[in-house]
């Protein structure tokens, strides 16, 4: 997202040349000159301006320059104290550019001045002082698209501005422009200006608090894919490494139960490699160990050996009268109907 900084800016940088097309003055239909002498002029033609000292190759946004008033003073060598006149109408012409008209001061010497050296055929050249609102930032081997017309970076772009006044400058550049205004500090400006870059630059500049995961994805989506390989590697260890856990738990937790139960390592072997819980183990060491029992036991135990009707029952179905009578563990009821033989 755009974000907004205060620069501090030589107003040289702020001034543009048209050299392609040289001020005219009006005359009448008759071809006579007018009562009040006129002048019409490309303030901006909206080109490109290649290499320029601050900017890099730069552009004014048409479609973005706010006029405002329409009276503006036109001045020479944009020197407030030398006023030439003022314009009467401003348009945005799609083809031509920003095109001024005006009049030109009959009261003072630089009016009169630029005016006689016109009508002497001297090619006064137009210039603009706009001072940007909001610029793009087009960066080195990137191209911006700009009043029908392509910019390729490193450059700027003026998407927004504002055109404070229009002046009648000598054709030709000066050289040492750049090289007095940045040294010169004395004529800046500080503006604060909306800043819009390439994406991967924007988020880069932002603070980490105004970043959201959007911005991430159109920003810096070489970011995010690095994130997400982390995260998937990182959630996959981790869960490999719980499963592990989980697994050596449960084989100790088993091994642990068939200690109390004796000769029941197959099963326990076998239950662990089936994935079975602790619970379903140890029902299956207790299943196995009644069967033994059932299989094993005398029909002949327990303290009613004599007693023809009671004598005929088994261990295990003494135990289990045991166990529904007195409650407790099967393990515990063999035991209490086992000890009772021994005690008689």
């Amino acid at each position: 997202m755009p974000y907004t900084k205060t620069e501090n800016i030589p107003k040289a940088a702020l001034r543009f040349r048209e050299a392609e097309d040289p001020v005219e003055i009006l005359t009448s239909q008759e071809g006579e000159k007018t009562k009040r002498r006129k002048f019409s002029m490309v303030a901006h033609s909206g080109r490109v301006m290649l290499n320029h000292w601050l900017w890099g190759n730069l552009a004014i946004d048409l479609s973005g320059v706010s006029i405002g008033r329409e009276k503006k003073p036109a001045l020479r060598d944009h020197d407030s104290d030398r006023i030439v006149g003022w314009t009467e109408g401003i348009n945005i012409d799609e083809k031509r550019g920003i095109v001024a008209e005006g009049i030109f001061s009959e009261k003072t010497e630089d009016g009169r001045q630029a005016l006689e050296l016109a009508d002497e055929g001297f090619p006064w050249q137009a210039s603009i002082y706009i001072p940007p609102l909001v610029i793009e930032r087009v960066k080195d081997g990137e191209t911006a698209e700009v009043n029908g017309r392509k910019i390729k970076g490193p450059g700027t772009i003026f998407r927004k501005s504002v055109l404070r006044e229009v002046s009648f400058c000598a054709l030709g550049a000066d050289e040492h422009t750049s090289a007095s205004a940045l040294k010169d500090k004395s004529d800046n400006i500080d503006l604060d200006i909306e800043i819009i870059e390439n994406k991967k630059e924007e988020v880069e500049n932002m603070e980490l608090t105004d970043l959201t995961l959007e911005m991430l994805k159109t920003g810096r989506s070489d970011l995010v894919e690095a994130l997400l390989k982390e995260g998937r590697e990182s959630g996959a260890k981790a869960s490999l490494d719980a499963g592990v856990k989980q697994e050596r738990t449960r084989a100790l937790a088993i091994l642990k139960e068939a200690k109390g139960f004796e000769g029941m390592g197959d099963v326990a072997n076998e239950v662990i490699e089936k994935g079975d819980s602790v619970e379903v183990a140890v029902g299956k060491f207790k299943d196995k160990r009644l069967a033994e029992l059932e299989k094993n036991a005398p029909s002949n135990l327990g303290p009613n050996a004599d007693d023809p009707e009671k004598g005929a029952k088994s261990h295990l179905d003494r135990a289990k009268a045991y166990q529904v009578e007195h409650g407790g563990s099967m393990t515990e009821a063999l035991k209490a109907t086992a000890e009772k033989i021994v005690k008689k």
